[in-house]
C-alpha cells in the first residue's frame, strides 16, 4: 500500500532529508544542512494543502452507492470524484484529512491506504462521523 499512500512517501522523504541534514551539519556545511531539511519537508507541506484521493474505480463507487463531497462543495453528490473531502455510504459519513489516500478493503469498507495516512487521520480528527461535522449543514 505504500505505493498509494502519499503520506508514507512524505515521511520517508522527510526522514532522508533529516538524515542528510544531520550529515551536512556534522560536516560544518550549515547551508546544505538547512537546504536538505527544508527540501525534506516540502512534500509534506504540499500534502497538507491538497485534497484526499480515493483509489477505487467509478464502478466500485456506483455498486456501493457512494456519495462524494469535494473540498469546497457544501453537499454530497453521486457524481464520481477522485479528489474529495468526504464520502457517504449507506448514510454513514467519513471525513478525510487533507492529503490522505482512501481505499476499499476486501469487504468493501472504507480504509486508509497506508499506515501514515491512518496516523494523519487520527491526528487531524478524520474518519467516521467526527464531531466537527455532526451539526454542519454542508454535511447533511
Amino acid at each position: 500500500m505504500i505505493t498509494k499512500d502519499r503520506y508514507s512517501k512524505a515521511f520517508l522523504i522527510m526522514a532522508v532529508g533529516t538524515a542528510t541534514s544531520m550529515y551536512f551539519f556534522r560536516q560544518d556545511k550549515g547551508d546544505l544542512a538547512a537546504l536538505s531539511f527544508i527540501v525534506g519537508g516540502v512534500y509534506l507541506a504540499y500534502l497538507l494543502r491538497s485534497s484526499s484521493q480515493i483509489h477505487f474505480t467509478k464502478e466500485q463507487g456506483e455498486k456501493l452507492g457512494i456519495q462524494y463531497k469535494g473540498e469546497t462543495a457544501c453537499k454530497f453528490s453521486s457524481k464520481y470524484k477522485t479528489e474529495i473531502d468526504s464520502l457517504r455510504i449507506s448514510g454513514n459519513r467519513f471525513k478525510f484529512v487533507n492529503g490522505t489516500d482512501i481505499c476499499l478493503n476486501k469487504k468493501n469498507e472504507i480504509v486508509d491506504c497506508g499506515f501514515d495516512s491512518a496516523i494523519m487521520q487520527f491526528i487531524g480528527d478524520g474518519g467516521f462521523e467526527p464531531k466537527s461535522i455532526q451539526n454542519n449543514v454542508c454535511w447533511e
